[in-house]
C-alpha cells in the first residue's frame, strides 16, 4: 500500500513530537527551514537595514529596501520591481532574473558601501556606489 508523501510527512512530525523534538527540530527533519528566534529576527532586521539606500551607477539611482516581510527589493528606473533571494552573505539573486544577482560590500568599519550588479554574458557586470546621507 502506497502512502502520499503528505500523509507521511504527517506522521513523521507526529512521530517526532512524540518524541519530543523540538519544532526547530521537526523542520530540519522536514528539510525546511526552522522559523527564526527573536534575535535573529532582529539581527535579520538590522542587516536588511545596513543594505537598503540609494546607490549610484553613473546617472542611474538604484534603489534598495527593506520590505516589513524581511526582504530586501530593487528598483531600476524604467524597470519593474524586483526581490533580492538572499544566496550567502550579502550575495543575492534576483528572484525574476535568476541569471543575474547583486552583492552587496562592506568597507573597514562594516558599513556597506557599494553593491556589484552581476549579469550574464555578453552583458558586463557594474558597480553602484552608495549615496551619502544628506
Amino acid at each position: 500500500m502506497r502512502f502520499g508523501a503528505s500523509r507521511i510527512a504527517g506522521r513523521v512530525l507526529l512521530l517526532l513530537g512524540l518524541l519530543g523534538a523540538s519544532h526547530d527540530a521537526i523542520a530540519r527533519q522536514l528539510g525546511t527551514p526552522p522559523a527564526p528566534s527573536p534575535a535573529a529576527q532582529s539581527s535579520d532586521a538590522t542587516l536588511l537595514a545596513s543594505m537598503a539606500g540609494e546607490y549610484e551607477a553613473g546617472s542611474v539611482t538604484i534603489v534598495v529596501s527593506a520590505q516589513p516581510d524581511g526582504t530586501l527589493t530593487l528598483l531600476m528606473p524604467g524597470q519593474p520591481l524586483y526581490h533580492l533571494q538572499q544566496q550567502v552573505g550579502l550575495h543575492y539573486f534576483i528572484k525574476e532574473l535568476p541569471a543575474f544577482a547583486v552583492e552587496f560590500s562592506r568597507d573597514a568599519s562594516g558599513t556597506v558601501t557599494q553593491m556589484q550588479v552581476i549579469q550574464p554574458p555578453p552583458q558586463q557586470n557594474f558597480v553602484a556606489v552608495r549615496k551619502k546621507k544628506q
